[in-house]
């Protein structure tokens, strides 16, 4: 997985690792691509790029569920001409 300034992971209480992403899309531990979370971005394959552009909270009841947010916004490599 590539990252830019967009990722976030989240551990259990023991300090396992359960899921990350890039923005794009979310994986477990195993590397493998979650249920849903194969496409998480609008854009195809144009990762958002913000410092903290995604965030995991656990759900207060139950700390098997997790909302993950994140920004739309996307980066245009494209150069700017002058």
């Amino acid at each position: 997985m590539d990252f830019e300034e967009t990722n976030t992971s989240q551990c259990d209480a023991k300090g396992n690792l359960l899921f990350y992403t890039n923005g794009l899309y979310i994986v477990n531990a195993a590397q493998d691509t979650m249920k849903g979370g194969q496409r998480i971005n609008p854009a195809d394959d144009v990762q958002t790029v913000f410092c903290q552009g995604v965030l995991a909270l656990p759900l207060p009841e139950n700390d098997q569920i997790y909302y993950l947010i994140h920004s739309e916004s996307t980066f245009d490599p494209t150069p700017y001409a002058f």
